[in-house]
């Protein structure tokens, strides 16, 4: 126990007794105490969040746990040892810190708490993949080598043989050394930041760069915490918008979560309880941002990002609305789209902005590769597959298609580095518990989520994943967003269309072709295709479901994320 839990337990008894000074200093003084493990540390910045008494002095508690945990979880070799740490980490704490931002007026700051406090695992994982291109190799060419070599050294580890059992020998001999590598590619770091124009290498983005998210549309962050719930809205210019929610509590927002996630994974499902939480979802979060963005001129038919928090993420946002006669709903008004953190937004944004120089950019005809499993070894048939196959070739004019026998794993992989552009139609599978084992159903064995995050493609563009829990998130730890959609947007895949849950299979054809259809519409005429129209034609597509009737329940699935 340190001095200043110590301090803290007897302030408590003398409290009713005495004007006790403030001791918050002292846990600030714990978290930064060098011999400290970095456990004991986490554990003085969670003490210290609890002793502050709000204002500047909470938000510099928020920021050291925030930093604290994630060195904390660093500390583990492989990334699924880090996800099991994880789960030791409150959910709150990044949004409480958020909400107390906000009340001290400071919204830049909330916006990269935010950022700081989510999806980390995948933060941490960028970190080995930052482009170096910046740096003037021709001056620091050894230091850029070293930390390209050092970063995927420890993005090995992470990824290799974090499945499979190891012995006891073999596990600590693997920390071992990644903890010699990881100390060696600190320092890389550090001299890297010691460069004129890299002092903010690879520490927490800022709110100048977190801005760049909002270039093509503005970025709605809906952050529910118990302390309060607020919207903010990020737009290309100008400061952060803030729409109050004072009516809007999280015990109700948790509840209507839950309520939908346990109806819609019934398996039979209830249309008024899912008209229900839409219903209430409009009425708590959506219809206040979207007076907002009307009252700032966002026009009609624009398209915006969410951003969400909290068990908020399995929640439909893009399918809010009264859903009564002639009214509205969300997806009638503006064409949403989502993104897990502002960062992964703001470098698509960046790469096109330095390509293009802020000009539109034209793209070739993409190559589409099609993963078509109607067969799966030990699956139930999917009959639509062999309907939705025709229909792409017939709207796609270049495709390859690895179908039953050919659609092995280890032909997945190789065909992602030579297409732009893949379009999975099979079996989903999610499992909660060991989530990088999630995976799409082939012919010799899944392809996982491991398997894509260590995969490396080069060209990606946009995939379209036809196929069950594509993007369903973890109702446990929904801020870290680990899903196959997640994953191959860490791949490079810049645009992603998805499943929340279990769809059927007859809405497939329907989808690929109002998709594709809309996609390659100028091409006839000698146009180009732009992989940024997805979620447009993703509108499209669902207002197609609608047109013919489809259950409120099948067509609000259907979810874009990216660019």
């Amino acid at each position: 126990m340190s001095l200043a839990s110590i301090y803290a337990e007897h302030a408590e008894v003398l409290k009713p007794f005495f004007e006790i000074p403030d001791y918050s200093p002292l846990f600030e003084k714990a978290c930064n105490h060098p011999t400290t493990s970095l456990g004991e540390r986490l554990e003085a910045a969670t003490q210290w969040i609890s002793a502050t008494r709000g204002g500047s002095s909470s938000l510099s508690a928020y920021q050291q746990y925030l930093k604290l945990a994630d060195q904390h979880i660093q500390v583990r070799h492989s990334i699924t040892s880090r996800h099991q740490l994880l789960q030791t980490i409150p959910n709150n704490i990044a949004l409480d810190g958020v909400a107390t931002a906000i009340e001290c007026g400071e919204l830049k700051t909330a916006v990269e708490l935010l950022e700081q406090g989510r999806a980390l695992l995948w933060a941490q994982m960028s970190r080995y993949r930052t482009p170096l291109d910046d740096l003037p190799r021709r001056s620091h060419p050894e230091l850029a080598a070293e930390f390209t070599r050092l970063s995927q050294l420890l993005e090995d580890s992470a990824t290799s043989g974090s499945l499979q059992a190891s012995s006891q020998r073999s596990v600590e001999e693997e920390v071992h050394r990644y903890r010699e590598i990881a100390e060696k590619w600190s320092a890389v770091v550090d001299k890297i930041r010691n460069i004129d124009g890299f002092h903010t290498f690879l520490r927490p983005p800022q709110y100048s760069y977190l801005q760049l998210s909002s270039r093509n549309g503005p970025v709605i962050i809906v952050n529910a915490s118990s302390k309060r719930c607020d919207a903010i809205i990020i737009r290309e210019k100008g400061d952060p918008v803030l729409v109050p929610l004072p009516d809007t509590r999280w015990s109700d927002i948790n509840e209507n979560a839950r309520r939908f996630f346990v109806e819609i994974r019934s398996g039979i499902v209830d249309r008024p309880k899912i008209l229900g939480v839409l219903r209430k979802l409009w009425d708590d979060v959506v219809h206040p941002v979207v007076s907002k963005l009307q009252e700032l001129n966002v026009t009609h038919g624009s398209r915006i990002w969410w951003c969400t928090t909290s068990i908020l993420s399995i929640l439909p946002i893009h399918a809010a609305g009264p859903h009564r006669g002639k009214k509205p709903n969300l997806c009638d008004i503006y064409i949403s789209s989502y993104t897990p953190t502002l960062s992964t937004l703001a470098g698509l944004n960046q790469v096109d902005l330095l390509a293009t120089g802020g000009q539109k950019r034209q793209y070739p005809h993409p190559r589409l590769l099609v993963v078509a499993q109607p067969d799966t070894p030990g699956q139930v048939h999917l009959p639509c597959v062999e309907k939705e196959l025709p229909i792409i070739q017939q709207q796609v004019p270049h495709v390859d298609v690895l179908s039953n026998k050919m659609g092995t794993c280890g032909a997945v992989l190789t065909g992602l580095k030579t297409h732009n552009w893949v379009h999975f139609t099979c079996h989903g599978s999610q499992d909660f518990k060991q989530p990088f084992a999630s995976g799409f159903c082939l012919h010799d064995r899944p392809l996982t989520l491991l398997d894509i995050i260590e995969a490396r493609v080069p060209n990606a563009e946009f995939a379209i994943l036809s196929a069950c829990h594509s993007a369903a998130n973890d109702i446990m730890k929904p801020d870290e967003t680990i899903h196959l959609a997640a994953a191959l947007q860490f791949t490079g895949f810049r645009s992603v269309i998805g499943t929340m849950y279990a769809m059927a299979d007859i809405d497939g054809p329907i989808v690929a072709e109002e998709v594709y259809k809309h996609m390659f519409r100028r091409t006839e005429m000698g146009g180009s295709v732009d992989y940024r129209d997805a979620a447009e034609a993703l509108s499209i597509a669902t207002r197609k479901l609608r047109e013919r009737g489809v259950p409120v329940e099948r067509w609000i699935n259907f979810v874009h994320f990216g660019a």
